[in-house]
C-alpha cells in the first residue's frame, strides 16, 4: 500500500520513512507519546518567507512594482540588484560625474534637489530591501541583507552628523 505525503500529495513506496519529493517524515515517532511529554518542546512555526507562492510577474519600476516592494512582497533580489543598482547609477550619473566634470557644486540649487532626491531615493530603498529581506530562499541571505541595510544606516548618520 503506498503512503500519500501529507505535504506535496505524492504517493510513496510502502515502508518508506520520508517521501523522495520533499523529505517529509512520514510516519510517526516511533518515541510514544513524544508529543505529550511537556519536557520536549516541539515547535511548528510559519515561514514568513513568500517563496512558497509564485510572484506576479511586473513590469519593473511601474507603480504597482514601486507599491509591492513598499509593502514587502517581492523577492529581495528585485529590491537589492533591480532597485539598489538603478539608486546607485542614478546617483552616479547625475551626481558624482556632473560634480567632477562639470564643476556642477557652483550650481548649488541643482545639487542640493537632487542630493535631497538621492537621499529620499536611499531611504525607500533601506526600507523596501528591509521589508522584502524574508523573501529568499536561504536565510543567510535575510540576516545578510538586514546586516548590510543597518551598516549602511549607521554610516549615513555618522557622515550626516560628521557634517554638523
Amino acid at each position: 500500500m503506498k503512503i500519500k505525503c501529507p505535504l506535496c500529495g505524492l504517493e510513496n513506496e510502502e515502508g518508506a520513512r520520508f517521501c523522495s519529493n520533499c523529505n517529509m517524515l512520514l510516519v510517526e515517532s516511533e518515541t510514544p507519546n513524544a508529543t505529550e511529554n511537556p519536557y520536549i518542546k516541539i515547535e511548528k512555526r510559519e515561514s514568513k518567507n513568500l517563496l512558497k507562492k509564485p510572484f506576479n510577474k511586473m513590469r519593473f519600476f511601474s507603480k504597482d512594482w514601486f507599491f509591492a516592494l513598499w509593502q514587502g512582497e517581492r523577492p529581495l533580489w528585485e529590491a537589492w540588484w533591480v532597485l539598489g543598482l538603478a539608486i546607485y547609477l542614478g546617483y552616479f550619473l547625475f551626481l558624482v560625474l556632473p560634480g567632477f566634470f562639470l564643476q556642477l557644486t557652483s550650481l548649488y540649487y541643482y545639487y542640493f534637489v537632487l542630493r535631497l532626491f538621492y537621499i529620499f531615493l536611499q531611504i525607500f530603498f533601506w526600507v523596501t530591501a528591509w521589508r522584502c529581506a524574508p523573501n529568499v530562499h536561504n536565510n543567510v541571505w535575510f540576516y545578510l541583507a538586514r546586516f548590510l541595510i543597518l551598516v549602511a544606516v549607521l554610516g549615513f548618520l555618522g557622515e550626516f552628523l560628521q557634517g554638523f
